[in-house]
């Protein structure tokens, strides 16, 4: 299990935080995903997150929790805040939150997942 997020997360990392580096040098911006509203089904800590991302052609612009089992109102906040941070900085790098890290790894997956399903093309934005 560790070592499928750590996968993930990774690629998640480079998904966000090279996609700067893609499309500033060339003229055209290229398309990072197929634009639209992706509805995903993760496992969180108590069972099936289910999650809506939102995406534009170089952007998340937005991730709505629709289901969970875990502790309510401690993971909300923290998947809210995970999914906030996600949004704000275009980036996977949040801070997980103490007791709630499951939740927000829920999150960081869910939107992986809906790039993945929108072509996230990987080796376009590994370019330097």
């Amino acid at each position: 299990m560790r070592k499928n997020f750590f996968t993930i997360f990774l690629a998640i990392t480079l998904l966000f935080g090279l996609t700067s580096c893609s499309s500033a040098s060339s003229g055209s911006e290229k398309e990072l995903f197929e634009p639209g509203t992706y509805r995903v089904t993760v496992d969180g800590r108590n069972g099936p997150v289910v999650v809506d991302v939102a995406l534009s052609k170089n952007k998340v612009t937005k991730i709505e929790v629709l289901e969970h089992s875990d502790s309510e109102g401690f993971a909300d906040a923290a998947m809210q805040s995970a999914a906030d941070d996600i949004i704000a900085r275009q980036s996977f790098e949040v801070d997980a939150v103490s007791g709630a890290t499951i939740s927000v790894y829920a999150i960081l997956r869910a939107v992986s997942v809906a790039a993945n399903a929108a072509g996230a093309d990987f080796e376009i934005i590994s370019r330097p």
